[in-house]
């Protein structure tokens, strides 16, 4: 509900694959269900795989972003760097 309730500002999920208490998949899929909004109401061009095994690379679209890495629970130069690039793109 939470990526719904932003629309149509921007907003960028990260996850760990180590870090099971967090749910990386559950927080995959709150971030594509939740986009719905912003391509339904807010008429913005999202795409996710539909698959979240399947991620190989950063998602950075309109608005919208995500990305897993290795690890545990942690904030890392990988993350900001992500962050940063996602920023770039949306944030004008």
């Amino acid at each position: 509900m939470l990526p719904g309730l932003i629309a149509p500002r921007a907003i960028y999920y990260s996850s760990a694959k180590g870090d099971q208490w967090a749910d990386p998949k559950g927080e995959f899929l709150a971030i594509k269900l939740g986009s719905r909004i912003y391509t339904e109401i807010y008429e913005k061009k999202i795409e996710f795989p539909s698959e979240f095994e399947t991620l190989k690379s950063p998602i950075h679209q309109e608005a919208i972003g995500y990305h897993i890495r290795e690890g545990k629970h942690n904030l890392t130069w990988e993350d900001w760097s992500h962050f940063l690039d996602f920023a770039r793109k949306n944030l004008k």
